[in-house]
């Protein structure tokens, strides 16, 4: 009896996509598990009630270059990839980009926000444009991520060899991918990162639009420099937040920590439910061989998210309301 191929890929597809989900869900419950049993309401308020105020206005003030690295990087990829060199439409397409991105799994819904600014792009070309400038930074969290891990087991755990080799493997790979792309031989490499994606549109991606071809050494290069210094930024803000709330400023430890943090939060991303857990998980996990209580990690990581995440999105809904079409 023969098998009809279709059937069973379906099939396999099917369960494939049913397991992948059952996976998520654990690991999102152990990680609101783990929290659970790590936080103290008390703790978290009195932490909160004792804040350095100077320190979260540093870090809330911190959020201008943030933002406006953001948008250059942005910038830049809208003026390669899209030919769009309008700075008004580049910014509010960044702010629209915020809000759907607050309320939806894995922050996708940005992807399709930031296209309400630009009528005459279509979405498709919008998505990958985004897609591509988050990989710059994605790529560069990976890289200080791996060596930062590598250090961190070492000094805490004494890293062996099977740990060694696939944290070796994995920066070979990143490593690799960077040096393709600043040789400008991407073509290959952004045909596998897309078949890998798990969003089914990127599947055909390459045949329906141009804009891989505008992936310059230039381009590639400026990107790289500015997400460096975007992820510099960010870690600072973090460095602050976790100093406001412990009342200490232990500056390395901090940064060390914040590169763990983010690193993990950027892995455990794709097998968590919209990231509900990792990255105060995390906080409280590598916080804590520093010293730092749970709610001073607790704190600084939803701290963060605001600062980031919710204040700018309260900002580009504002603007899409009062928005003109000129």
């Amino acid at each position: 009896m023969r098998i009809n191929p279709n059937i069973a890929t379906n099939f396999f597809d099917h369960h494939r996509s049913k397991a992948y989900l059952a996976i998520k869900l654990v690991i999102t419950g152990l990680l609101l598990i783990f929290l659970a049993f790590n936080i103290q309401l008390q703790n978290l308020v009195n932490s909160i009630l004792q804040a350095n105020v100077l320190y979260l206005t540093a870090a809330i003030v911190l959020l201008i270059p943030n933002l406006y690295l953001q948008y250059f990087k942005w910038k830049l990829t809208c003026v390669q990839l899209l030919g769009e060199k309008r700075s008004k439409k580049i910014f509010l397409s960044l702010l629209y980009g915020f809000p759907p991105a607050l309320i939806t799994p894995a922050r996708t819904g940005e992807y399709f926000g930031r296209g309400i600014a630009f009528k005459d792009k279509s979405m498709l070309e919008i998505v990958a444009a985004t897609f591509i400038d988050k990989l710059f930074v994605m790529l560069v969290t990976f890289l200080l991520g791996i060596i930062t891990f590598y250090l961190f087991l070492v000094q805490y755990y004494q890293a062996r060899l099977i740990i060694s080799i696939p944290l070796l493997i994995s920066f070979v790979l990143v490593f690799s991918s960077i040096i393709i792309l600043l040789t400008g031989k991407n073509d290959r490499l952004f045909n596998y990162i897309i078949s890998k994606f798990k969003f089914k549109t990127f599947l055909t991606i390459k045949e329906k639009i141009e804009i891989f071809k505008g992936i310059t050494r230039r381009y590639t290069s400026r990107m790289f420099i500015v997400s460096l210094f975007f992820l510099i930024c960010y870690l600072f803000q973090l460095t602050i937040l976790i100093a406001a709330f412990s009342h200490q400023l232990n500056f390395i430890n901090y940064l060390w920590a914040g590169i763990l943090i983010l690193f993990a939060k950027t892995a455990l991303s794709p097998i968590t439910l919209g990231e509900l857990g990792a990255r105060e998980s995390a906080s409280i996990f590598f916080l804590a061989y520093f010293g730092e209580s749970a709610s001073t990690a607790l704190n600084a990581s939803l701290s963060l998210f605001f600062i980031n995440i919710v204040i700018p999105s309260l900002i580009g809904m504002a603007l899409y309301f009062i928005k003109n079409d000129d």
